[in-house]
């Protein structure tokens, strides 16, 4: 596997058919790739080789992997929601969970697995195996169920169905209603240690890996992805440029420039330089901005803490309403203008 990282916990699943439970959530930061190790996870449990030369990840080849890699196994079935189907390039239309829910029209994708996907597992499940062998149930994000989807999701996990294993991740165990999650069997993933994920980003090719791992968070994946997305790159160094020196022209050119774009992605920047922000003025150190260190030091020194934390808390009430802004424009403009209001030193206060 190249992420090796992932390796120790996908061993535990190269089946010896005994033990093994019938429901497995995996938990830990975005970005380290839990999804990836679900679905390896998924292709072992499939896998038919004999016992004595399974693998993990499968053995490539047999019968039940060649399907699983072609994505028509018919043991198996992916339930996501319609917004990470399309970030996998499976488009909307894999997003149900007999790839039949979709987006229709110009309906903007959905964050969240609805009951209609729960429910389209019953026909899957009430039915032998095809082989004769295990099914695989696979639900990513777990905390993406709305609450009807949960209950009805909590039916099948009260009375699980015979040869049958569901396999799901979270980046949020705590949104999951603790009756489905009591149900499951947790596996908390860690990521790499920060030098290793530094030498993996390195050998994939990412210039300042030590930069990219930082403003990612410590998550290697969501850092490499990053470093291939250009666009993205520039709209976070016209974000940063502004934030590091802020006013009011600034504030709104940058409304105008990022009014149709993520405004999710933004939103996400701006609460990682404020962390920063907040504990360079508190504690002398940043976690997501390293490089620029120096430069928010100067910037917060003589800015109540107080104020910081207000701001800190205007902005998370933003992104908890992210999805359906009125104006997205005119929600950065009163953004940008409100932080430069707290990030202004009192001896120029109005």
């Amino acid at each position: 596997m190249e992420f090796p990282w992932l390796v120790p916990p996908l061993r535990r699943f190269v089946p010896r058919d005994v033990d093994l439970p019938h429901a497995v959530l995996l938990t830990g930061p975005a970005g380290i790739g839990k999804r990836i190790l679900a679905t390896a996870m998924a292709r072992t449990l499939l896998c038919e080789a004999l016992p004595d030369d399974r693998v993990p990840g499968g053995c490539g080849a047999c019968p039940s992997c060649h399907w699983f890699d072609e994505g028509n196994h018919p043991d198996y079935r992916l339930v996501t929601s319609e917004v990470l189907a399309l970030e996998s390039g499976a488009g909307a239309a894999d997003a149900g969970a007999d790839g039949e829910e979709g987006a229709k029209g110009k309906r903007a994708p959905s964050r969240e697995i609805k009951v209609d996907q729960i429910r389209a597992l019953f026909d899957f499940l009430v039915v032998a195996t095809h082989r004769g062998h295990r099914r695989v149930v696979q639900i990513q994000p777990l905390d993406a169920l709305n609450e009807v989807a949960s209950n009805a999701l909590l039916k099948m996990l009260e009375e699980p169905p015979a040869h049958t294993i569901f396999i799901a991740c979270t980046d949020h165990p705590g949104r999951i209603a603790p009756t489905v999650r009591s149900r499951c069997q947790v596996i908390a993933v860690a990521g790499p240690t920060e030098t290793d994920a530094i030498a993996w980003l390195e050998h994939a090719g990412v210039s300042a890996p030590r930069d990219a791992l930082a403003a990612a968070g410590g998550a290697p994946l969501a850092a490499l992805a990053a470093a291939g997305d250009g666009e993205a790159r520039a709209a976070r160094d016209a974000l940063l440029s502004f934030l590091a020196n802020p006013d009011a022209d600034g504030a709104f050119a940058l409304a105008d420039a990022f009014a149709k774009g993520s405004a999710d992605a933004v939103t996400a920047w701006m609460q990682q330089w404020l962390s920063d922000c907040t504990t360079a003025r508190l504690a002398g150190r940043v976690r997501y901005h390293p490089a620029r260190f120096r430069s928010i030091a100067d910037l917060v020194r003589d800015v109540p803490p107080d104020r910081l934390m207000d701001f800190n808390q205007r902005l998370a009430s933003v992104r908890r309403s992210i999805d359906h802004p009125l104006n997205q424009r005119l929600m950065f403009e009163s953004l940008f203008l409100a932080y430069c209001d707290a990030i202004r030193k009192p001896a120029t206060a109005a």
